[in-house]
């Protein structure tokens, strides 16, 4: 039998854009900032979809377009789909990308003004059944059901490719309890809210199904509704006009007059010359894999050449990239390196790479060196005892620099260099020492066009090379201590079970939510606020209910304590005896550093047993650790950004911010209360993080009108941070980034977004400043210490930054001198009005610091 596959366009296209905006990598550009993340995985889910069916002839494919104009249905209803929210601004330009890929690919594609791709992708399925064809709609609008036939399959996608729901008229009853038949009728009872389709109010999905299956459709409904009682029979006669209205905007056309026939779509084959251009112009090489498997795209030579065969060069710039697994650089082995040079690539393996020839180009000034990963170089350098010279350029710094939404995984800048990351260690290594050189003269312009060459040259480039220090130098954790504290926590979890064990009249998982959930709220009957929830928050606005619930909240923090810490951490000691945890250090939306590997950042000081993991981190003898804290360094900002001159003032004269706020709301000079200053300490906190006044009501217990008052009665003392609020706020809808004090952007379009959407940005556009900051104050600060330690030869090494606190492996007859100055330098790291406060602490454990 014939088949034809009607590929739903827009549905496919928009599917594949949010999958590269929230999956795991950064979206898509090519060199000119074209973007193509959509297209790329369009083109790859497509992939999926064409070969399966390609082999078997003949084979017909249609991919289907709305136009993006309004329909035949807009004029039933204006408000049709009003509610949408508007297409992204980098998906735009992608459907003519995409409809470029089609072309290429020799798909026949078709949209009309005045039609939806619905309407298309129907009327084609009806003419092809009927000229007895077999047809596939590949889509994940179920809006198609209402199609499926014995000829006619909706394979509905639920996720990429790989999980797709052949629906036929059996499946649709089975699923859903109606008949294709009845999808038009079951919309116009429920209506659409994703096509703002109204049908008929108070009438839901279990309702609509049971009146289908009593009735048959929605007009024999309306007729046997006078005879009906309830609430549901007079909304059924009041709004039968609604309710038609909406059945028949749910209804795909299938009757369209089409200007081809079925025998058109017949699929021939990639147009080589056009797929081939494509891929050079939107530098997607790895589409040549896939689609044009017997005639590999010839875009550029991947040779690679022996290091003897390197010219002799004096000076000049280079590419170089270390050979080395996937993963955790401090573990893996090095096993050679790859140098790029007048477009050639370069081996050095393992034999090679102590030979002095390419020593002497590693230390040498004058030859300047651009990588891929700087900090991973530095490391991994130190470890073979490797001197580099002249790192000048760090393509991965620069990118996600330059980023809109920094990501954990650094996929997109490796597809966005052309690189196969399918490829073995060397061939990819080779891929990227050919293709990076060419970015870089881009991502420079792109870096001076958005001011931001302070950012990657005076801090992120220069920060590189510490963190390599700091990630070699590790800390000492003691696995004998950690050890002991297993066993005292499993033997406090056991004896939690025990006691939670006399109320359940049968066992159940107290790990499992969806057990705990139905004895709380079904055996026990407490209220059940939020659906079924047990999250904390829950668990807590119930302890004093029932006996159970705060053995379950202290089964729970011990549970953590155990695998998150106790068991975890010792997984990760070296043969050092030391933890070596990496950091990511401008993957963050602000610019703040993160470690993992393992994450050292997250162990919480507000519990106190949380806190006594600290105590596993030490020196011995003559070695003791040293903590540096900035005091309110997001407060200390906030009056810098704002030029606040009262916050100014109270910060230069060292007074308790908290009870000096709380002089100017409440006291007017006379006693400060621990109440109050208990609230403006959250008045001050709060509008750091664009606090409303229902957030504030809830954190500290009072009326939402007393909270409002709270806040205006703020800004009323310090008018400096509200005409700065609004400055930043003006900005954002102005440019829809805000900056931190030295220029680093935070990208918030959703400010152009719906009510909670802009909500949202303004919010984080109050905080990211502030945050973003600190960042580029705190990597500065680090900057500046480590080159004081390393000019003045002293053994004290940073081993640590936790959030705005540096920790230091300090040799104790430096003491100190390294207090004073290291306090020095953090304190005047960034020439600020605002007087900046920082605090030492010294002792033998992380714990004993504070």
């Amino acid at each position: 039998m014939k088949t034809l596959t009607i590929i739903d366009g827009n549905s496919l296209l928009f599917r594949a854009y949010f999958a590269s905006i929230y999956g795991s990598s950064t979206p898509l550009k090519t060199q000119r900032g074209v973007p193509t993340n959509a297209v790329y995985v369009f083109a790859n889910m497509l992939h999926k979809i064409i070969f399966p069916i390609a082999k078997d002839e003949p084979k017909h494919l249609l991919v289907a377009f709305d136009t993006g104009k309004k329909t035949f249905r807009h004029e039933q209803l204006e408000s049709y789909k009003a509610h949408r929210k508007p297409v992204p601004e980098d998906l735009i330009p992608q459907f003519g990308i995409t409809r470029e890929l089609l072309k290429a690919l020799q798909i026949f594609t078709f949209e009309l003004d005045g039609y939806e791709g619905d309407d298309i992708a129907g009327t084609a399925a009806m003419l092809a059944s009927q000229q007895g064809y077999h047809v596939d709609i590949y889509t994940s609008d179920r809006d198609f059901l209402q199609l499926c036939s014995h000829q006619v399959t909706v394979k509905l996608i639920k996720k990429g490719v790989s999980d797709i729901v052949a629906m036929t008229p059996e499946k649709v009853v089975l699923d859903y309890g109606i008949t294709p038949a009845q999808v038009p009728d079951y919309k116009g009872l429920v209506g659409d809210a994703s096509d703002n389709i109204p049908g008929i109010p108070g009438i839901g999905d279990k309702t609509a199904v049971k009146l289908l299956q009593t009735h048959g459709s929605l007009t024999k409904i309306f007729e046997a509704a006078p005879s009906m009682t309830g609430k549901v029979a007079q909304q059924l006669q009041d709004h039968q006009a609604l309710g038609q209205l909406s059945k028949e905007l749910a209804i795909i056309d299938t009757t369209m007059t089409l200007p081809f026939n079925i025998d058109e779509t017949l699929y021939r084959g990639v147009s080589e010359p056009l797929l081939k251009q494509f891929i050079v112009d939107y530098e997607m090489r790895s589409l040549a894999d896939r689609y044009l498997q017997a005639a590999p795209i010839e875009t550029r030579s991947w040779d690679v050449h022996p290091l003897d065969t390197f010219p002799v060069i004096e000076e000049g710039i280079i590419c170089l990239l270390p050979i080395v697994a996937d993963g955790n650089y401090m573990k893996h082995p090095l096993q050679g390196w790859v140098l790029g040079f007048n477009d050639q690539a370069y081996y050095v393996n393992e034999e090679t790479m102590n030979t002095p020839r390419f020593l002497s180009m590693l230390q040498s000034p004058y030859i300047q060196k651009i990588t891929y990963d700087s900090k991973q170089v530095y490391v991994l350098a130190s470890r073979y005892k490797l001197h580099i010279e002249s790192l000048i350029f760090d393509v991965k710094l620069a990118t996600l620099t330059l980023d809109e939404t920094p990501s954990l995984t650094t996929h997109a800048i490796f597809m966005q260099a052309g690189v196969d990351l399918q490829k073995d260690d060397v061939t990819r290594a080779v891929q990227m020492a050919l293709t990076l050189p060419t970015m870089v003269d881009r991502l420079k312009k792109e870096l001076q066009d958005k001011q931001l060459e302070n950012i990657v040259y005076t801090i992120e480039f220069p920060l590189a090379s510490v963190l390599a220090k700091m990630e070699l130098e590790g800390i000492d954790l003691d696995r004998t201590m950690l050890v002991d504290m297993q066993l005292d926590v499993q033997t406090k979890i056991e004896s939690l079970k025990q006691q939670m064990a006399t109320y359940t009249p049968s066992p159940i998982n107290y790990d499992s939510p969806k057990q705990v959930s139905e004895f709380l709220f079904k055996s026990l009957q407490l209220p059940d606020y939020k659906k079924g929830s047990t999250n904390v928050d829950v668990l807590k606005s119930l302890s004093e209910k029932h006996p159970f619930v705060p053995l379950l909240l202290e089964y729970r923090k011990y549970a953590k304590l155990l695998s998150t810490y106790l068991l975890a951490l010792p997984e990760h000691i070296y043969d050092d005896g030391k933890l070596h945890p990496l950091y990511h250090q401008v993957q963050t939306t602000t610019g703040r550093l993160s470690s993992f590997d393992p994450n050292i950042q997250n162990i919480s000081v507000k519990d106190d047993e949380t806190k006594r993991i600290r105590e596993a981190f030490y020196v011995t003898g003559d070695w003791t650790l040293l903590s540096f804290d900035y005091s309110q360094i997001e407060l200390r900002i906030l009056a810098e950004l704002a030029q606040c001159a009262p916050l100014l003032e109270d910060f230069a004269s060292g007074k308790d911010i908290h009870t000096a706020t709380a002089m100017r709301l409440f006291a007017h000079g006379g006693d400060v209360t621990p109440a109050m200053r208990r609230q403006a300490k959250a008045v001050n906190f709060g509008i750091i993080y664009g606090i409303s006044s229902w957030g504030l009501a809830d954190q500290l217990n009072i009326a939402p009108l007393e909270a409002t008052q709270l806040i205006d009665q703020f800004y009323t003392a310090y008018p400096e941070l509200k005409l700065y609020m609004q400055r930043t706020i003006d900005q954002l809808h102005e440019q829809q980034f805000v900056t931190t004090l030295l220029g680093r952007r935070r990208y918030l379009r959703d400010i152009k977004g719906n009510f909670q959407a802009r909500e949202f940005a303004k919010r984080a556009a109050m905080n990211a400043p502030i945050q973003g900051t600190a960042a580029d104050l705190i990597k500065l600060a680090m900057i500046k210490v480590d080159a004081f330690l390393t000019s003045g030869h002293y053994q004290t090494k940073l081993i640590a930054t936790i959030h705005d606190e540096l920790l230091f492996r300090c040799y104790e007859p430096e003491r100190e001198t390294v207090t004073s100055h290291i306090q020095h330098i953090m304190e005047h790291a960034l020439t600020m009005n605002v007087a900046l406060k920082v605090e030492g602490a010294h002792a033998k454990s992380w714990y004993a610091l504070k």
